[in-house]
C-alpha cells in the first residue's frame, strides 16, 4: 500500500515532533543556519499554524537574512496569534479583577447592584 506525499499533514501532528521541530530550528538558528531554520518553521507552522513561538522566531529568522518585510509579516503573525490567545484564557479580564483588593463588604454591594440592574432589565416592556 503506497501512502500519498502529504499524508502525514491529515493526522493530527504529534506534539514531540512539533517540539523537536521547533528545537531543529532554534538550534539551526543558534548556528547561523538561517535556510535550514526556514525550513523546520515551516514545517512546525504547517503542523500548528497558531504557534506563536514559531512566528516570532521565523521573524528573527527573517530579520537575520535582511528580509524585513517578510519579519514584519511575521512578528505581526505572533502578535495576533498571542492577542488571541490571551483573550481566549481570560488573562487580561482576570489581571484586571485581581488588580486591587475589593473587601468582602464591596463584593456584595457590587453583586447586589448587578443584580437590581437585571432585575430592572427584566421588568421593562420590550
Amino acid at each position: 500500500m503506497t501512502v500519498p506525499p502529504r499524508a502525514e499533514e491529515r493526522f493530527l501532528p504529534s506534539v514531540d515532533r512539533l517540539e523537536s521541530s521547533m528545537q531543529a530550528a532554534r538550534r539551526a538558528f543558534a548556528q547561523s543556519k538561517f535556510d535550514d531554520a526556514l525550513h523546520q518553521l515551516d514545517a512546525t507552522l504547517r503542523l500548528k499554524p497558531e504557534y506563536d513561538a514559531a512566528w516570532l522566531l521565523r521573524g528573527h529568522v527573517l530579520q537575520k537574512r535582511g528580509d524585513l518585510e517578510g519579519a514584519l509579516s511575521s512578528f505581526e503573525q505572533a502578535l495576533k496569534r498571542f492577542n488571541r490567545k490571551v483573550q481566549q484564557d481570560g488573562i487580561l479580564s482576570e489581571a484586571r479583577r485581581r488588580s486591587h483588593y475589593e473587601s468582602p463588604q464591596a463584593r456584595r454591594k457590587r453583586k447586589a447592584a448587578a443584580q437590581r440592574r437585571k432585575q430592572r432589565r427584566s421588568r421593562q416592556p420590550s
